[in-house]
């Protein structure tokens, strides 16, 4: 199981490198802040969830997020790992990495370990 995110449009041009994407995404996770999470994403985004739902669109992934953060995942925290950057053009970049949930002594679950895929678009305004 793993996700996948498209930051589309201006998804690269939100943060200083493709990397620091994947740190606002853990930023955003472990703070429970719905914002923060709706800046990672453009309007045109896709986010393959480790459910493996496809949301499409920020407004969509946002709300699903948000909703997940009031239930299930409102206590929870990740952390990431082996974060490789493949940039495949000047304004576009591939980010493959691990994801992993923390219990409450913040040590890995086992089995939690996945994988991200994240397709970045650099948007010039």
């Amino acid at each position: 199981m793993f996700f996948v995110i498209c930051f589309t449009a201006s998804g690269l041009s939100q943060s200083a490198s493709p990397k620091v994407l994947v740190e606002d995404f853990v930023k955003a996770w472990n703070t429970h802040d719905t914002k923060a999470w709706g800046r990672l994403f453009t309007d045109d985004a896709i986010y393959v969830t480790v459910a493996e739902d496809r949301l499409a669109g920020r407004s969509n992934i946002v709300e699903d997020w948000a909703k997940a953060h009031t239930t299930w995942a409102k206590n929870t925290s990740i952390v990431q790992s082996a974060v490789e950057v493949r940039k495949v053009s000047r304004d576009v970049a591939v980010i493959l990495c691990r994801v992993g949930f923390l219990n409450e002594q913040r040590r890995l679950v086992p089995d939690s370990n996945r994988a991200i895929l994240v397709f970045a678009i650099k948007h010039s305004h």
